[in-house]
């Protein structure tokens, strides 16, 4: 699932009105429209102002129907993803990681920010606020008397506006703990894998024994080792002999070793 971070002041605002503004402006305009249609109850003659309210509301929802549409298409079925994220910095936050600094700092990093799981539990509920619009029943009645849907995507320009720099942060430190568990996964589940050594030669160096894709299970191990930066080596082979693999598995054993991944191999 991918996350759209807007920035400040994009969303669903023009720039000649002000959020804060418009926020009150509309509060004042449904209690306006509610204490009218209480008093219809008893001065039958004010329903021809009543209705008129209900049509200035109707235009106001429609004015923002447009850029509502467009903020809700991006943000819509993505509140369970926020809670999930939340979920797992509450994990990290009451973990101890006693062997690994780069943990540790990712941890305290998490840790001295007060705010921020409320602020991701924060915008998921704030997007199921505005799903509500989805409800064919309970959507129009909202809108028509509370400005639903204007008042949620003023919450959420606030939300982006107070966030916006912190969040590309917080996905950081989540991309982080992500990738180091992938690793993690890797080997625990293939204990018998061993750690590329790094060599100290200035020229391309490669030595492998017993070299193996670690996506084919039971597959054929291969030695092979290259040096000199001027060499090359030509493969060849029937069809389905494996010279396709064969490369792909020397190929990917340099990213390996570069972000220290255990290697299917016996030396490396």
């Amino acid at each position: 699932m991918r996350i759209r971070v807007f920035k400040p002041g994009s969303t669903i605002f023009s720039n000649f009105i002000k959020p804060k503004f418009l926020k009150y402006g509309l509060i004042v305009f449904s209690f306006i429209l509610f204490l009218s249609l209480c008093i219809s109850f008893v001065f039958e003659e004010i329903l021809s102002g009543l209705f008129f309210l209900f049509i200035l509301s109707f235009i106001i929802n429609f004015r923002f129907k447009r850029k509502v549409d467009i903020l809700h298409s991006h943000a819509s079925r993505q509140s369970e993803l926020f809670v999930k994220y939340a979920d797992l910095m509450d994990l990290i936050e009451k973990e101890e990681f006693d062997t690994r600094e780069i943990l540790k700092e990712i941890r305290i990093s998490i840790t001295g920010e007060e705010k921020f799981r409320a602020e991701l539990l924060k915008i998921a509920q704030l997007i199921k606020n505005l799903d509500y619009r989805l409800n064919i029943f309970i959507g129009p009645v909202l809108n028509i008397f509370l400005f639903w849907d204007i008042q949620q995507c003023i919450r959420l320009e606030k939300w982006i506006e107070r966030n916006h720099d912190k969040f590309h942060f917080w996905l950081d430190k989540i991309g982080t703990i992500d990738a180091l568990l992938s690793l993690s996964i890797v080997r625990f589940n293939n204990p018998d894998w061993i750690f590329p050594a790094l060599s100290s030669e200035s020229e391309v160096y490669l030595e492998a024994h017993e070299l193996a894709h670690p996506l084919i299970n039971n597959c054929i191990a291969n030695d092979y080792s290259l040096s000199g930066n001027s060499r090359f080596d030509i493969v060849t082979g029937s069809n389905m002999a494996g010279k396709s693999t064969f490369l792909r598995t020397t190929g990917i054993k340099p990213d390996t070793w570069n972000v220290r991944k255990s290697c299917k191999s016996q030396k490396l």
